[in-house]
């Protein structure tokens, strides 16, 4: 992406962490120089190879888990965009301790999704803010673009929580309301009583695609270009 390899484009701009954990398929990590770029991100991160193909996104997550403390706050996240939030905002959200987990959320607003029933989406209470229902791969309205689409950035304050909710959810052959995807862990958390909320990040931008690729590359020209023929 513009010179950066993906993931580390995508890491930078995580909050920061005591430690980092990367997956990726060892077959990549044969033919390409993933290991060597993400430790030049942070020397001491983990890479895990993923050495056949996983039922599901929740599945890989958990080859992780013997690699982390139970009681470790986690954050999951998809390697294919990047976003951009208050990061005050951010740690002033999980320094309330009655908060379990945390969804980062994005409003698409004025930009039409072209197929709104690949998302997922956070069904959220009154106070706009604690999530009731976390729903994958289907559309909550019929202004899919006004709603809390889930980034792809998961934070649970105890890491044993998706340990175990993940894994019951695998065992009974996925979550009716968002198949085995990580978000639909929540929903078993949330039937527990754990109290998850949204995190409305300000800007996210994907480009885990070659379609989300080419645009964001052309709107950065777009601007880029702009910004010249200003100082010009």
């Amino acid at each position: 992406v513009r010179g950066t390899p993906m993931v580390i484009r995508s890491a930078n701009s995580l909050p920061p962490a005591d430690e980092w954990i990367f997956e990726a398929r060892s077959e990549d990590l044969e033919k390409h120089p993933i290991e060597r770029e993400i430790k030049k991100l942070n020397q001491s991160s983990t890479v895990l190879r993923v050495e056949t193909e996983t039922a599901s996104q929740t599945a890989t997550c958990l080859l992780a888990q013997k690699n982390i403390p139970d009681n470790a706050e986690l954050m999951i996240a998809y390697c294919g965009c990047e976003q951009r939030y208050s990061l005050k905002k951010w740690e002033d959200l999980i320094g309330d301790l009655g908060i379990d987990g945390v969804v980062w959320t994005y409003r698409m607003n004025n930009l039409k999704l072209k197929d709104p029933s690949a998302f997922t989406y956070c069904k959220v209470m009154d106070d706009k803010l604690t999530i009731k229902e976390v729903v994958s791969k289907r559309a909550i309205s019929s202004n899919p673009e006004l709603d809390l689409l889930a980034i792809g950035v998961f934070w649970y304050r105890r890491a044993d929580d998706f340990f175990k909710s993940a894994q019951h959810m695998l065992d009974k052959g996925g979550d009716a309301k968002g198949g085995c995807c990580v978000g639909a862990t929540i929903n078993e958390l949330l039937d527990e009583g754990r109290h998850f909320v949204v995190f409305e990040v300000d800007q996210w931008i994907p480009f885990g695609s070659p379609f989300e690729l080419q645009t964001l590359e052309y709107w950065e020209d777009i601007f880029h270009s702009s910004i010249l023929n200003f100082r010009s």
